[in-house]
């Protein structure tokens, strides 16, 4: 087991990861809020034998769902719920007390695993995903409550806020032990002796 110096600086790089990777999910998300409007919109239209009053206004939802929009969804989804959980992870190890809390619904943990197991969900973990959602939730379905995106039954803002919370708790504690938080060059390799930086790295055009 790693020492817990060690654990708070990789749960500081994993706030990081997630908080990024949050913030692509949310522009992933209103992207497909807004695709799902404009499509519904020319759906009714052509089921009403397409009106020419309401020309206009398609014309300027010209925005569709498709499949490349759901597997974005998808990436994004499982990119933020899979760092989510090594936060959780790290946070569980050095002590949940000192942290705040996560927030209400299923652990991140658990619609971790739910997602990731959706063929045969474990017992434990279908029941605590569903104990806070319908009986016949299933992996794989988001949900948009108040516009915000539930997956598992678990709002995903609302993780985003925890692992933000987390974040700056662990930025201070590493500062207390006279750290510094780590940046991104703490994670690239240095090149051998002798060897130019730029080796491998194409040539700007």
């Amino acid at each position: 087991m790693a020492d817990k110096q060690a654990i708070r600086e990789r749960l500081y790089v994993w706030c990081e990861v997630a908080l990024l990777s949050a913030d692509r999910l949310g522009r992933t998300y209103e992207e497909f809020l807004t695709s799902a409007a404009d499509h519904s919109l020319y759906l009714e239209w052509i089921r009403l034998g397409s009106p020419p009053e309401w020309a206009e206004t398609v014309e300027h939802s010209p925005k569709r769902l498709t499949f490349g929009k759901q597997w974005a969804m998808n990436a994004d989804v499982e990119s933020f719920v899979n760092s989510a959980a090594h936060v959780e992870k790290c946070v569980k190890i050095l002590g949940a007390d000192q942290y705040p809390k996560q927030p209400d619904g299923p652990s991140i943990r658990e619609v971790r695993n739910f997602e990731e197991h959706w063929e045969d969900p474990f017992p434990g973990t279908k029941r605590a995903v569903q104990a806070n959602g319908g009986e016949d939730f299933t992996p794989g379905v988001i949900a948009a409550v108040s516009k915000n995106l539930h997956v598992g039954n678990l709002s995903m803002p609302a993780v985003e806020d925890w692992v933000r919370e987390v974040r700056d708790v662990v930025a201070q504690e590493l500062r207390d032990a006279g750290k510094r938080p780590p940046t991104a060059d703490d994670f690239v390799m240095s090149p051998p002796a002798g060897a130019d930086r730029t080796d491998g790295v194409p040539p700007q055009a």
